[in-house]
């Protein structure tokens, strides 16, 4: 039975397994499969398979060989290269790919060819194979992480303070590091295209850094040690996102390229181009139109003071709120999800909360763990709405101490509790509540009563 293209295959794998696997490629009972990495021998030929979840066949015996590549050597999607499954210590990666994908390579190698086409290098790309002896680099290649051949060393160049990596002809692609450590401001070359990972970790005094309008990347955890920054000049060509922007301190001053497709400024807060989303906050008003209070979207950020969620609010993220020194928050009757540590950490947040929902919709949308104390229903004035069973608790007592205990009572941020264990008999002030348990549940170190 031979089928030209979109039917499946069941093929039985070395170790015995059979499984199912699409396939676009001419094929017949008898021949070898290829798919992600695993080869098989066709047992069947069947009508083709429209689930998502089962792979496409890469090759088939017959056809792999007509393949610049071998796929059962070089795992290969979408132009990325997942995972090299060969034993050659000299590696000619194949010009179809375009991405080296996370954890691409494993082990000891001699040498590693990148051709033209690969135009990034993943940050942890070449984390499993630490003693490469050379990279060789023909193409405009981007690194996310800085990488170090025991034998042939990469071509750093340095420009205005700065350690770039790329190719004879463009020189400054990717920034790597910051060779001067005294510089007052950074500014990359107007060619650099990816900012790496850690490459302010020696920027001890820069208070202004630029990201030109041609870089299109910048890795995660490259901005976390750029401690004295006080101003972030982000350019047309960023699209930044959660993770990048967590690095970024509140007190930091940032300013968005009005030219910038992907992202829009609204006072001092960052959001998606769309407005649906706000992924950098400083302070209220929460602008019309966002629907996602992002994840840390206000980690950590002071003056926060009282906030309004406007109607059309649907979800607040983790730790979208965490360590700030918010007072006071209501929420529009659209909320649907909130997260439970949403408001980690947020101490002063002491005034009456309202929700104007029902009492009904309350109770689906907000975690059982939620740290939020007194909140009130603006449609049923007498609904008290927030009671809290926690089982991790932070309790302050008398002498500004803090320890942390077991609970299985109903308890709610503020309340005085006595405790067992180092502080036994005491009373202390619930500061922190978290969803599970400190330690295991038979410790000592217990709340035993809560007064109110």
């Amino acid at each position: 039975m031979m089928k030209e293209q979109k039917c499946a295959v069941l093929v039985k794998l070395p170790e015995g397994n059979e499984v199912y696997w699409n396939c676009e490629i001419k094929t017949n009972v008898g021949d070898t499969a290829f798919c992600k990495g695993q080869s098989g021998v066709v047992l069947e030929v069947l009508d083709w398979l429209d689930i998502q979840d089962f792979p496409c066949v890469d090759a088939v015996e017959e056809s792999y060989k007509d393949m610049e590549y071998d796929p059962r050597v070089f795992e290969i999607a979408d132009d990325v290269l997942l995972k090299y499954h060969g034993t050659d210590e000299r590696v000619q990666v194949p010009s179809c790919v375009k991405v080296i994908g996370n954890w691409a390579f494993e082990g000891d190698f001699d040498e590693i060819d990148l051709p033209e086409s690969v135009e990034r290098v993943s940050a942890e790309g070449f984390s499993s194979a630490p003693h490469i002896g050379s990279v060789i680099v023909h193409g405009d290649t981007v690194f996310e992480k800085p990488i170090f051949p025991r034998k042939k060393p990469l071509d750093y160049n340095e420009k205005d303070g700065c350690l770039y990596l790329g190719c004879p002809e463009h020189p400054y692609l990717s920034l790597m590091g910051v060779s001067d450590p005294t510089l007052p401001e950074i500014i990359p070359h107007p060619e650099c295209r990816s900012i790496s990972e850690g490459a302010f970790d020696n920027a001890k005094a820069a208070k202004r850094v630029v990201i030109p309008d041609g870089v299109t990347r910048v890795a995660k955890e490259a901005l976390v040690f750029c401690s004295k920054m006080k101003k972030l000049e982000i350019g047309a060509g960023l699209p930044m996102s959660e993770d990048e922007f967590y690095e970024v301190s509140r007190t930091v001053k940032v300013t968005l390229s009005p030219d910038n497709p992907y992202l829009k400024q609204v006072e001092k807060n960052i959001l998606t181009a769309d407005g649906k989303t706000l992924l950098f906050g400083v302070c209220g008003p929460i602008p019309e139109g966002v629907i996602t209070i992002g994840k840390r979207a206000f980690i950590a950020a002071r003056k926060v003071g009282d906030i309004e969620l406007p109607e059309g609010v649907e979800t607040i993220r983790e730790y979208a709120f965490g360590n700030t020194d918010i007072t006071s928050i209501n929420f529009p009757s659209t909320l649907k999800q909130v997260a439970h540590n949403a408001f980690y950490e947020t101490e002063e947040l002491t005034s009456p909360i309202r929700f104007r929902g029902t009492r009904a919709q309350w109770k689906a949308v907000m975690p059982e763990k939620s740290i939020l104390k007194e909140v009130f229903c603006e449609t049923e004035p007498d609904s008290f709405l927030a009671k809290v069973t926690a089982y991790g608790l932070t309790v302050k007592f008398p002498d500004k101490k803090k320890y942390r205990f077991n609970c299985d009572f109903a308890v709610q941020l503020g309340d005085q509790v006595k405790v067992s264990g180092p502080r036994a008999g005491e009373i202390g002030t619930v500061v922190q509540i978290d969803e599970g348990c400190w330690t295991n549940r038979s410790n000592t170190n217990k709340v035993t009563e809560v007064l109110r």
